[in-house]
């Protein structure tokens, strides 16, 4: 690399041109001819003829993963004699496979990545912008890597790369070509390094980023330095077009970027992280908006010559062409420059607003941003073009940094606990600049407030052109919320008349008022009335949490905007969506009481308003959808119009063309379904026969989230015809399905398991009395699919089988039983823990609402039964899961005690145990794992369960009785002593619960479900539960006969050898609670 670093010879006069190494085409190792056959494969995927291009394209990948492959294509790349779209296609493939195998060894070995390290730095002297930029990357890739333990010269390299280009420069006195496009693409490459390592996180790679700043952060600065001086003594409208001026602006823009850079990057460190740099950044903030303000005034004084002394060259509207070619490339330069100053200051703002905010420098920056844009105002037009006076993303800029620096200064007004930054402004502590005092007197407020509702908010000739080439994009474009308001003019000056607005009511609110009073009754048609109007309504749209107690709204519907509406001129459309958006967000932020006839009336009108633009119709669709969903709604106020509304609905549906916009009528309809609830029955039926056709359109578009929304539709027809929903099955059924077909499922698969509970949510049936096609039974099929093979969506699923069982459990296991637990089995052993919970509550609903003999015999014969034990028995899962496995068996113990019974029989059998010996280790581990149960309801039902299977009378049981069974009852009905004996027990009493609260409910109640048809079911079925249903001493002591009776000997035989050798303490405290004694 020495010929390299020496391509400089400083001597008086011209200087040498850069003499760069190249490499010559080398054969890789033990693949001769590989080289050859990359070159070849290169030539042919560039080629024009599909049967070259389509075999190369299959050919390449797999020679590439030959070793040394990489290393050849980029030697291809390299080399200045190949062709330009073949090196094109060798850098490209670089770019996107060698930089993400670097690391392989098996790829490249490492005298050949050390080859390529050295490869990436010939090309400083590119002459094809494309094949550099390509090599910046790849070299910026492999810096990640390898810099600077494997590549420790890059750097060195590049600077002193960099400083021979620039002594040669300074020696000349002129530009050489050769020797500035040197200069540029180490300039651009080292640049690249800089932003590649000031992005990562490692502590590693920030330690390297910190050696990085201390390096270049000063040969920057000065090379910034020493080019704008360069540059700025040469800016007069006469060196224009002198390419030197662009080639020393040029490396100036270049240095200021990477030099803001690790400006940026030390200004986000904390104070200890930049020890030594607090100075340095002070005064690198001052110098920057010392020199953004210096620049920026030659660009003015520049143009503004320019225009007057050779108006020939700036033509078009307002200067936006310019004829001559070298002062095109110039001017267009030198309005980069002056905006990445704007970027550098956003970002520094975005990355740390409070220091940015009290830097000394920010008040006199802020200041000139805004005399920048009080002077832009005065033009006739703002525009974006380089050659404009004041371009318009320069005025966003100025715009977005004085709105951030207000919104913060409002909120230091609140930490001097005054009201805003007027109060701030008075008060006589206030650390507040001249230059700001001034632009934020209440004679320049007003000023302010009227240049953005006349000059910056009004739609611009763009924007009309748009509105009427586009209307859609622009619709979704305006109605969007997003952050691209920030690069807006638009959106940043509403946003700036928001703080003006919030912060000093005293001046702007009668200005606001007084502004719409003058609007308001002006029903013009001509343009600039029309453009001005607007501009006035969207300025009080903006203010409406400001201007709410100061406007009679129902005069303002009833007045204003009932004449507004009528006007039939087309151009009026403008202030017609306006009024659509201010009745839709005053109605839901709540600044006006509930949604009026009057609203109805005037959202339908411009619904229906075909003489307008269909942005008109897509406004008063989203101000619909706002107006029904709010907490003032009232059906009976709105049920006049909402057969009109539903189908000004549909209809706007169909005549949309953009897939997004239509979603804005689909999203307004689902709405308006919701919130009409039993009013939508009259026009379900209508409305389901719209949605094959809209599925059709979203189907040809390919259109997921259009289908998803047709789903919801649907949803919500379900719940506002409930119980009559079935009716709706030949369109539920169908979505249902066609939410899980092969290529949408993976975007639809909830939306249709949501349609497919709402369904079981609100059927009487699975099955409609004549058995009609289709119904819920036919998706069985696809619910075992799922249970089987869908783990994502396993608590879902298990809530649309929950929905069967709970509907119809003995129809729903005749023909599914096998398949259904099955399913179970599959999945017990891998779902989450709380899918686990879910999938053993849905168990018990199967148990307890249908015959053990549908569901007994699936048990044993897939398995879940034994898995069921075997895991439990080895204690090897969670405790929390345990515990599930436990209530399980409590509850098949507790519904059946035969059916369980026998699928105990049939374990031990099946594997070869001793019936006594599984008996006794699940007894043993009940007890074990009973203590670990804290849930009163739980505790009951395990309490409950085991007197049941005491009741079956088998020794291996009761020699148990009186030691860890009397204990479980004996623990359980302490805690209820209180409640089963004081009926009169305040239920809510902190320590205790009645045995008939619904707190003691087995089957839960879960929000979603609350007043549909499945909340009563699951009610029924609690209700019906023993354990919220008898008390548990009586229960136990019933079961205690039925004990004695069955204990072989018979009750004397239970006496003497299974109760009379307890502890009499134990028993005499039990039977106290059993009131066997008093």
């Amino acid at each position: 690399m020495d010929t390299l670093l020496a391509h400089v010879n400083v001597s008086p006069g011209r200087a040498p041109p850069p003499q760069l190494p190249h490499f010559e085409p080398m054969e890789v190792a033990g693949t001769p001819d590989l080289q050859q056959q990359l070159y070849q494969v290169l030539s042919d995927a560039c080629s024009q003829d599909p049967a070259r291009m389509m075999p190369a394209a299959e050919r390449l990948p797999k020679l590439e993963k030959e070793q040394g492959a990489f290393h050849a294509i980029y030697q291809i790349g390299a080399e200045k004699r190949v062709p330009v779209p073949v090196r094109e296609m060798a850098m490209i493939r670089l770019k996107n496979e060698m930089t993400t195998h670097w690391r392989s060894r098996l790829l490249l070995t490492e005298p050949q990545k050390a080859e390529c390290r050295q490869l990436a730095m010939t090309f400083m002297d590119e002459p094809v912008d494309s094949i550099f930029n390509l090599n910046t990357i790849v070299l910026t890739k492999i810096a990640r890597f390898d810099y600077p333990l494997r590549w420790a010269n890059l750097v060195p390299d590049l600077m002193q790369l960099i400083s021979n280009s620039t002594n040669a420069r300074s020696a000349s006195g002129v530009a050489d070509p050769l020797n500035t496009l040197v200069l540029r693409r180490s300039l651009r490459a080292l640049h690249g390094v800089v932003k590649e390592f000031s992005t990562m996180k490692l502590p590693s790679q920030i330690k390297v980023m910190e050696e990085l700043t201390n390096t270049l952060f000063q040969p920057f600065m000065d090379l910034w330095s020493q080019f704008s001086a360069y540059f700025r003594a040469q800016l007069e409208p006469s060196t224009l077009a002198n390419p030197v001026l662009a080639y020393d602006l040029e490396i100036a823009h270049l240095a200021f970027k990477s030099y803001s850079k690790i400006f940026a990057w030390r200004w986000n460190r904390s104070p200890t992280q930049n020890e030594h740099w607090t100075d340095k950044l002070t005064d690198t903030m001052r110098i920057t908006v010392e020199q953004f303000h210096v620049l920026c005034t030659m660009r003015l004084h520049l143009i503004s010559t320019l225009a007057q002394s050779n108006p020939c060259v700036l033509s078009g509207p307002h200067n936006t062409t310019c004829s001559d070619p070298g002062i095109s490339a110039t001017l267009t330069l030198l309005t980069r420059h002056v905006m990445v100053f704007g970027k550098v200051f956003r970002r520094l703002c975005q990355l740390k607003r409070d220091n940015f905010v009290t830097h000394p420098s920010t008040p006199h920056l802020i200041t000139f941003y805004w005399s920048l844009v009080t002077s832009a105002t005065q033009l006739p037009a703002v525009i974006d073009s380089p050659f404009a006076l004041y371009p318009l993303r320069l005025l966003v800029q100025a715009l977005f940094l004085f709105r951030e620096f207000m919104q913060d200064w409002s909120l230091l007004a609140r930490r001097h606990k005054v009201q805003n930054l007027q109060e701030l402004l008075a008060s006589p502590d206030a650390n507040v600049s001249s230059e700001l005092r001034e632009i934020l007197g209440a004679g320049n407020v007003l000023k302010s407030i009227d240049l953005l509702i006349n000059q910056l908010i009004p739609l611009r000739p763009e924007d009309l052109q748009k509105w009427e080439s586009e209307p859609e994009e622009w619709f979704i474009a305006e109605d969007g919320e997003s952050e691209q308001w920030e690069y807006e003019l638009r959106g940043s000056a509403e946003r700036v008349l928001m703080i003006f607005v919030s912060n000093f009511a005293d001046v702007a609110q009668p200005e606001l008022l007084r502004m719409y009073q003058q609007v308001a009754g002006n029903h013009d048609t001509d343009l600039p009335t029309i453009l001005h109007k607007e501009s006035v309504y969207c300025a009080m749209n903006r203010s409406v949490h400001q201007l709410k107690d100061n406007v009679n709204f129902d005069e303002m519907l009833g007045s204003h905007f009932v004449a507004d509406v009528q006007v039939a001129d087309a151009a009026y459309s403008v202030v017609k969506r306006v009024i659509a958006v201010i009745i839709g967000k005053w109605v839901y932020e709540e600044a006006v009481p509930a949604p009026t006839p009057i609203v109805w009336e005037l959202l339908l009108r411009l619904l229906q308003d075909q003489s307008s633009s269909i942005i008109v119709r897509l406004s008063a669709a989203g101000a619909i959808r706002q107006c029904t969903d709010t907490l003032g709604f009232k059906k009976d106020v709105f049920a006049p119009y909402l057969r009109d509304i539903l189908a000004g609905l549909v209809n706007l549906f169909n005549e949309c063309e953009n897939m997004e916009s239509k979603r804005y009528a689909t999203r307004a309809l689902a709405v308006v379904i919701e919130c009409a609830d039993d009013l939508i029955m009259n026009y379900a039926k209508e409305l389901c026969d719209t949605i094959p056709s809209m599925w059709a359109t979203a189907d040809a578009e390919q259109n997921s989230l259009l289908k998803a929304d047709l789903i919801t539709i649907a949803a919500k027809l379900v719940g506002a015809t409930k119980a009559n929903s079935l009716y709706l099955w030949p369109i539920v059924i169908p979505l249902v399905q066609m939410g899980f077909q092969t290529g949408v499922a993976t975007q639809l698969d909830e939306d249709a398991l949501d349609l497919w509970i709402h369904a079981l949510r609100w059927t009487p049936a699975l099955i409609d009395d004549q058995g009609s096609s289709p119904n819920l039974m036919e998706l069985l099929p696809l619910l075992h699919g799922l249970l089987l093979n869908n783990l994502d969506l396993l608590g879902r699923v298990l809530n649309v089988v929950d929905g069967y069982l709970l509907v119809d459990a003995p129809r729903f296991l005749q023909t599914n039983a096998s398949g259904l637990v099955e399913g179970f089995n599959k999945v017990f052993k891998t779902a989450i823990q709380t899918n686990v919970r879910d999938l053993v509550a849905s168990v018990q609903i199967m148990i307890r609402s249908s015959p053990p003999e549908l569901w007994a015999e699936p048990l044993h014969t897939t398995g879940f039964f034994w898995n069921i034990l075997e895991d439990f028995l080895a204690s090897k899962a969670k405790a929390s899961i345990l515990n599930q496995y436990l209530y399980l068996i409590a509850r098949l113990s507790l519904v059946n005690t035969k059916a369980f019974m026998m699928l105990m029989e049939a374990a031990a059998n099946e594997h070869h145990m001793g019936l006594d010996q599984l008996y006794g280790d699940v007894l043993q581990q009940w007890w074990e794992k009973f203590d670990a149960v804290s849930e009163p309801n739980n505790r009951k039902l395990l309490a409950m369960g085991m007197a049941a299977l005491v009741a079956t009378g088998q020794p291996v049981v009761l020699r148990r009785l009186t030691g860890d069974i009397f204990d479980m009852w004996l623990s359980v009905l302490g805690e209820l002593e209180e409640a089963w004996k004081n009926d009169e027990l305040d239920a809510q009493h902190p320590l205790y619960i009645r045995e008939d609260s619904k707190e003691w409910a087995c089957v839960n109640l879960p929000e979603e479900c609350e007043g549909t048809l499945e909340q009563g079911r699951r009610e029924q079925l609690n209700a019906t539960d023993p354990v919220t249903t008898e008390r548990l001493g009586p229960y136990i002591k019933l079961q205690l006969d039925f004990a004695a009776q069955a204990c072989p000997g018979g009750p004397g035989e239970f006496q003497n050898r299974y109760i009379a050798g307890a502890n009499p303490l134990v028993t005499n405290q039990l039977y106290k609670y059993l009131g066997i004694i008093g």
